[in-house]
């Protein structure tokens, strides 16, 4: 089943499109769970990654970095943590 979603006006506005937003329509696919866990796995990379950069660039001090990469890890794990749990597979 495909749903579609609509845009906001706004967002296009900025954008400089010309297209009427009553008539923007994006398809929207859900993901399979291969695809799913595999975006699981890049945020947990993105988000090791994140704080390993802070670290080090606190470190080296060099704080406008280690802030930046610190506020990112801070994103990345909230946008894990809101993420609804993996199914389990029943036991048989």
């Amino acid at each position: 089943m495909v749903r579609h979603t609509k845009t906001s006006c706004h967002a296009i506005n900025n954008l400089a499109f010309t297209a009427s937003c009553a008539n923007l329509v994006l398809p929207y696919k859900p993901m399979g769970p291969r695809m799913e866990k595999l975006g699981r796995f890049l945020l947990r990379g993105l988000r090791i990654g994140a704080s390993t950069v802070s670290i080090v660039e606190l470190l080296r001090n060099d704080w406008t970095g280690g802030i930046t990469a610190g506020v990112a890890w801070l994103v990345f794990l909230q946008v894990e943590q809101r993420l609804p749990p993996t199914p389990k597979a029943p036991k048989e």
